[in-house]
């Protein structure tokens, strides 16, 4: 067994090897084990009673998530497997988001942080709202003059003609349940692009 993207090896435990478990977290899940080097030679810990409880709590007060913990009995000595899933949800440790890259741990920063939080929470980037923008930033002509061209290309049905602006931007998902306006409803219609979107 060697190390990997879902694999990696420690020597000893340290509470600093919980962002490689962020890491993990973030990223495709993987396994840690403890007592074996970074060669795959066996160590072995002598603490792994103690680890087996310090271990899962420690993840559970950094990083919220439970992991699995088991000591694995190899070449005679003792061996930590911590185990761990995939979040659903973006996961920092001391404030910082990691994920794995072959072997190797990388914090992420500036926009690649923002694509990955995104990716996480399940959002492109058109569909975030700007709250402080208004139907009224939006170009009412222009929204009208799309909706005639939707209904002659069969896109939205005749009745679309008569609703409200409100209601033609709900169905195009350009407008949030709570009536905020969504980035995309600004880059398409907005009468000022700049004022929210640069």
């Amino acid at each position: 067994m060697k190390e990997n993207q879902q694999v990696e090896f420690k020597e000893s435990w340290r509470d600093e090897f919980l962002k490689h478990i962020c890491a993990f977290l973030n990223s495709d899940g993987g396994r840690l084990y403890i007592g074996i080097k970074d060669d795959g030679v066996i160590k072995g810990v002598f603490n792994s009673k103690k680890l087996l409880e310090d271990i899962p709590n420690k993840v559970i007060q950094y990083l919220g998530i439970v992991v699995d913990v088991n000591i694995q009995n190899r070449e005679g000595k003792d061996v930590l497997e911590i185990i761990v899933p995939v979040s659903s949800l973006p996961i920092s440790y001391n404030g910082k988001y990691c994920i794995r890259s072959g072997s190797t741990v990388q914090e992420l920063k500036g926009q690649k942080l923002r694509e990955f939080i995104l990716k996480k929470e399940n959002y492109t980037w058109d569909e975030i709202t700007v709250p402080q923008a208004t139907i009224s930033d939006l170009d009412a002509d222009l929204i009208r003059w799309f909706v005639r061209k939707s209904v002659d290309a069969k896109r939205l049905n005749l009745e679309s003609l008569s609703e409200a602006t409100e209601v033609v931007l709900k169905k195009l998902d350009l407008i949030s349940d709570s009536g905020e306006i969504t980035r995309a409803a600004i880059l398409l219609f907005a009468k000022k692009t700049s004022k929210y979107i640069r």
